[in-house]
């Protein structure tokens, strides 16, 4: 017996919107998301749900532009625009980390700042700030054992 609250959607998933998940298909993240602006989601909720899977490196900033770009107009945004598109919800959720998440999504997408040349490798400073961000194999096994219960 199916719970009246719980909708269940169907639909084709390219190969970079889900993983494998201990032997489980799972939707990635950006694509949740994007479902979720597609269906008019409180934006807000779209946003926490941002928030939440980049900080935990479960998805990646500019992953989340690219899945977002199409839905940047639906918010009041200029057309195909991800990155504002990601910046918007991660600002309408005041995210102290917003900076970084949205230069990593510049990078990832290939954009520069300040009109400087983008590069096809990513800054001293932005390989440390992503080690800083990938959790350790001690902090993996510590989620799995959350994640699975006592």
């Amino acid at each position: 017996m199916r719970r009246p609250d719980v909708r269940l959607h169907t639909g084709r998933l390219d190969d970079g919107e889900w993983i494998a998940l201990r032997g489980l298909p799972v939707t990635r993240p950006s694509r949740v998301a994007a479902d979720l602006l597609a269906e008019r989601t409180d934006p807000q909720a779209v946003g926490q749900l941002v928030t939440g899977a980049i900080q935990g490196v479960f998805d990646y900033p500019g992953t989340f532009a690219q899945t977002l770009a199409p839905y940047a107009s639906q918010l009041g945004l200029r057309k195909g625009d991800g990155r504002a598109t990601l910046r918007w919800l991660l600002e309408l959720i005041g995210d102290p980390h917003a900076g970084e998440w949205l230069a990593l999504a510049e990078e990832s997408l290939g954009h520069s700042r300040a009109g400087a040349r983008p590069s096809s490798r990513p800054s001293a400073a932005t390989r440390a700030r992503r080690r800083s961000v990938v959790p350790s194999p001690t902090t993996w096994v510590r989620w799995q054992k959350r994640a699975s219960g006592p």
